[in-house]
């Protein structure tokens, strides 16, 4: 996938369309924000600063991006993540979304004996035997903010954003730290990362909740 459309899904059979339904339903992105994607998507809103920023990173996914969202609450940062991700579904391909919370806490259960934490890392980082539906195209990180800061959360992060930026894999990874904050708990290696391949995007418009 090089370029990221909408309207793929007009043409699609009805095979395909189970495929793009189940796609979307599995990538993992909140409820709430699933139903309001279409919604988003038929709204032409040119002038805002929220519409200007999703078009350009619309524009630059498709060739393995690392994109940094920062800003405080409410500013639609998750639901910008979750209308690309839509887009990778009407494109036929898989995307992820987890809370970094979630991702730590569902790895950690593996040193129960309860799976294998390379095993979760790998299919995150798009490693392994994957067939064209289920390599994860696009990854999102969401509220990196909560994290502890661990030694073994910063190993974790870095296999998972290096493996994906090796196989030219997108990425997102969001948060409501800024400025020198943001350096801090992402690390220097991510932030080259950005740097590179796509950018640390400043979410700091008027409220996306209040539109």
């Amino acid at each position: 996938m090089t370029k990221l459309e909408l309207g793929k899904s007009s043409t699609f059979t009805n095979d395909e369309a189970k495929r793009c339904n189940g796609l979307w339903i599995r990538s993992g992105f909140p409820t709430l924000h699933r139903e309001a994607a279409k919604q988003v998507h038929n709204e032409a809103d040119d002038d805002s600063a929220w519409s200007a920023t999703y078009k350009y990173l619309m524009g630059r996914l498709g060739s393995g991006s690392l994109f940094l969202l920062t800003g405080p609450r409410g500013t639609g940062k998750t639901q910008m993540a979750t209308c690309l991700g839509r887009l990778y579904s009407l494109e036929l391909a898989c995307s992820r979304y987890m809370r970094v919370a979630d991702l730590y806490m569902v790895i950690k259960a593996t040193f129960n004996n309860e799976g294998s934490e390379s095993q979760i890392i790998n299919e995150l980082s798009g490693r392994g035997r994957w067939d064209a539906e289920s390599l994860p195209r696009l990854l999102v990180l969401d509220e990196m903010h909560d994290r502890g800061g661990s030694e073994w959360e910063d190993r974790v992060l870095n296999q998972i954003v290096d493996a994906r930026y090796g196989a030219k894999l997108d990425t997102i990874l969001i948060t409501n730290d800024r400025g020198a904050a943001l350096k801090d708990k992402i690390g220097p290696s991510i932030i080259s990362r950005a740097d590179e391949t796509g950018g640390i995007i400043e979410c700091s418009w008027d409220s996306f909740r209040s539109r």
